[in-house]
């Protein structure tokens, strides 16, 4: 990636182990090339469940030079209560979503066909 990789925090503690997964997902957005210039991600815990586990909300925020991605915010019941598979659900999406807007934008002049 170009230029910015943000990654954040809310309702929990920062951690180096989920961090390095984040940085790690987002190096593999890299393969895309130039296209993403920039990705912001905010993991959220959010309120205990009636069965005294936590949810948690992923938002992915992605720049290309001509669009702008956003994936997750909703917090979805199941798998969520993983941090880690909210994380890997969420970047899925991203990168789908990554793929069908890089895939939509028109080649570039004198492009070979």
């Amino acid at each position: 990636m170009q230029d910015v990789a943000e990654i954040e925090f809310r309702g929990m503690a920062r951690s180096p182990s989920l961090e390095a997964m984040i940085r790690d997902r987002i190096e593999r957005l890299g393969r895309f090339g130039a296209a993403l210039r920039a990705c912001r991600v905010i993991v959220e815990a959010d309120w205990l469940t009636n069965h005294g586990a936590r949810s948690y909300r992923v938002r992915i925020g992605l720049a290309t030079a001509r669009s702008r991605i956003d994936v997750g915010g909703d917090t979805i019941p199941g798998p969520q209560h993983n941090v880690c598979l909210a994380i890997s659900d969420s970047f899925h999406r991203a990168e789908a979503r990554l793929r069908a807007a890089l895939s939509a934008m028109p080649e570039p002049l004198g492009s070979p066909a």
